[in-house]
């Protein structure tokens, strides 16, 4: 009887542990509660085993690893997987919640690991399988931080030590103590998190093979580090929080959908386009195949994008009067109405695209794209501009036609700034045409002969099979569409970047490159939050891709020193390319001089109908020949002579319409 209650005693006791460590209410604290806030973005699954082994079979996956610098991520993440997710543990781990936290520290990230083990964290003898799937490679010891304790494991070999600790049902992992610590302080002292974070993970909830939750101004400032002023990025950071994403892909295929919210605490244009409703995107039948990225902006019209932009200045009297100094400038200067004779004919979208970086002329060619509602209506508004330029200007101001439509030259500057910010200062003083219903403005005319070719070639996105494979499912409606063609795009980073980053990125070529088309589109929901979504195609470069390479111009950017002078001899191939670069700042010239510093002419070009065409010389700056030519409809044509600085010739070249003749 004794031995009967005894057992009945150990059932009652094993059956009410059982009950404890599986059934039984439990207090969970959420492992984004424990991230530190300096967290720049994080990657969360819900079924980690599950995602990691879909993610490292993809094709995009593969492809990546090959690259060292990727391999070196695979590796810590392989290791932490046999670690952590490996023999026994996955009896008690399963797919439970998984976080990756990305705090920056000065050119890199260290890396915060957090994971949901439920009531997995109350065994006892977590530590006896730690200590059993390890081997004499790693050393391991235990330390108090605040009374809880930290688990060290030290690679003998390699000289690193991963940290653990165990917070309720949460498991800690880091590279970094110093992370380690700050999510225990978190715990002991636990701050709210940001209301407008978790507006975005309440609304993201769990979907995706991924989620992603990116911290815009600090992911934006990391970023800064490594490129040169950037408006679009300066936006980003100040008009936009956080950003929550859930991520799938496919083989050919990386898709990030998910809600932005904005900063409404500063008056921005993305606030302005928020409040503005959603454009169309006529503009790809415009836009060449070939062009490496465009900027869109859309709306249920400009003059409801003006009257918002307005509003929201008036929040910010210093930028309200700004605003109002250069328009009331512009108008009072040409003593035009700015409402008449620009702003209401502007339909729902505006367009800045960079041209191809092989146009003929080798400059950097930038568009301004800008739907018309009635493109009569928008020519006499800017023939009247025209007219009052005139006035005011000693510039004359002469048109030429190519192909049946007139090219003009608009000598006005920060015209477009005043209404569009930044990212379109690139057009002072532009050439425009009119082009269906369209006004196409760029800082050079041969951009706009080029556009007006595509689109009677049909030679646009939209008629570009590839394109439209990328941008089958995005939305056809935004209020921004900005998008970049990788392969094209890729050489025209050089200026943007300190020179150890791009010789850096220039080695990851072929995985940059891999990513062939990626779109960026927001478009406006209730809440002050845009509805995000990120695509991207992925193509692993051919043999011949990654051999050829597209010809850049002869541009050494500011702050890269070439590491020897090179002689004349050495360098007159690429100065002779520069000479494709000269930019006519009007159209009214029948030739063009421009002179050195110290007064000597510096070359001469002969012109016609704003081309170069006819005689071409250039000079020394000791006055002796340099280059002598000629052009035909702005391309080089026979024979050109190249001097040296004492005056005598050191060889000639042949051309035919631009095209380079072998000897």
């Amino acid at each position: 009887m004794k031995k009967i209650l005894i057992l009945a005693v150990v059932i009652i006791i094993a059956g009410s542990l059982f009950y404890f460590l599986y059934w039984s209410p439990v207090y969970r604290i959420k492992p984004l509660n424990l991230i530190p806030s300096q967290a720049s973005f994080i990657l969360a699954s819900s079924r980690p085993i599950d995602s990691w082994k879909e993610l490292s079979e993809s094709d995009i996956w593969k492809h990546l690893k090959k690259n060292p610098q990727f391999a070196e991520i695979t590796d810590n993440a392989n290791y932490l997987d046999s670690l952590f997710l490996a023999n026994e543990w996955l009896d008690f781990v399963g797919n439970k919640e998984l976080l990756i936290a990305a705090h920056p520290v000065q050119d890199t990230y260290d890396y915060l690991y957090v994971m949901d083990l439920a009531r997995a964290s109350r065994l006892q003898n977590i530590k006896y399988y730690l200590q059993n799937i390890v081997d004499e490679s790693y050393k391991i010891t235990y330390r108090k931080y605040e009374g809880i304790e930290i688990t060290e494991l030290y690679d003998i070999h390699e000289k690193e030590t991963l940290y653990l600790s165990f917070i309720e049902n949460l498991l800690i992992i880091s590279y970094s103590p110093t992370l380690v610590e700050a999510v225990i302080r978190q715990h002991l002292n636990p701050k709210q998190n940001d209301r407008y974070f978790l507006e975005i993970t309440d609304q993201l909830g769990y979907k995706g093979l991924l989620r992603a939750y990116v911290n815009l101004n600090g992911f934006m400032e990391y970023l800064e580090q490594f490129a040169l002023d950037n408006p679009s990025m300066d936006m980003i950071k100040t008009s936009l929080r956080y950003g929550g994403f859930a991520l799938n892909l496919d083989d050919r295929r990386l898709e990030l959908s998910g809600i932005t919210n904005i900063n409404d605490t500063v008056n921005s244009y993305l606030k302005a386009l928020y409040s503005s409703g959603e454009g169309s995107h006529e503009f790809l039948k415009v836009i060449p195949e070939s062009s490496p990225y465009f900027v869109s902006l859309g709306f249920k019209d400009f003059p409801s994008f003006v009257e918002n932009l307005e509003a929201t200045l008036k929040a910010s009297p210093e930028q309200e009067k700004s605003y109002m100094e250069n328009r009331d400038l512009v108008e009072g200067f040409l003593k035009i109405d700015l409402n008449e004779v620009f702003i209401n004919w502007v339909d729902n979208e505006a367009v800045m695209l960079q041209a191809s970086a092989s146009s003929k002329t080798g400059i950097s060619e930038y568009a301004l794209l800008l739907k018309a509602k009635d493109i009569e209506q928008a020519k006499a508004g800017l023939d009247k501009i025209r007219q009052q330029i005139k006035k005011k200007t000693p510039v004359k101001v002469k048109s030429v036609t190519y192909k049946g439509h007139e090219i003009h030259y608009m000598a006005i500057k920060g015209f477009f700034k005043v209404f569009l910010g930044k990212l379109f200062d690139k057009f002072d003083k532009p050439y425009y045409s009119t082009i269906g219903n369209w006004v196409v403005f760029s800082n050079h005319p041969h951009t706009l002969k080029n556009i007006i070719d595509a689109v009677e070639d049909e030679t646009t996105l939209y008629y570009n099979s590839d394109f439209q494979e990328h941008y089958e499912g995005l939305k056809e409606n935004t209020s921004v569409f900005a998008y970049i063609n990788m392969p094209d795009l890729f050489d025209d980073l050089r200026p943007l970047m300190e020179l150890e980053d791009w010789r850096a990125m220039k080695k990851n070529r072929e995985y940059i490159t891999c990513f062939k088309h990626m779109s960026l589109q927001l478009s406006p929901q209730e809440g002050d939050i845009f509805h995000t979504g990120f695509y991207s195609s992925f193509e692993v470069p051919s043999a011949t891709e990654k051999t050829e390479r597209k010809a850049l111009p002869a541009i050494v950017p500011k702050h890269e020193i070439p590491d020897k002078v090179l002689t004349w001899e050495e360098t007159y191939e690429d100065a002779l390319k520069e000479v494709d670069r000269i930019v006519i700042p009007d159209l009214s010239q029948d030739e063009y001089k421009a002179y050195y510093e110290n007064g000597k002419l510096k070359y001469e070009i002969d012109l016609k109908n704003g081309w170069k065409h006819g005689r071409f010389e250039s000079y020394f700056k000791n006055g002796n020949e340099q280059f002598k030519g000629r052009y035909k409809n702005d391309k080089k044509d026979g024979t050109w002579r190249v001097y040296d600085e004492q005056g005598d010739v050191i060889t000639k070249i042949k051309y035919d319409e631009g095209l380079r003749q072998e000897d």
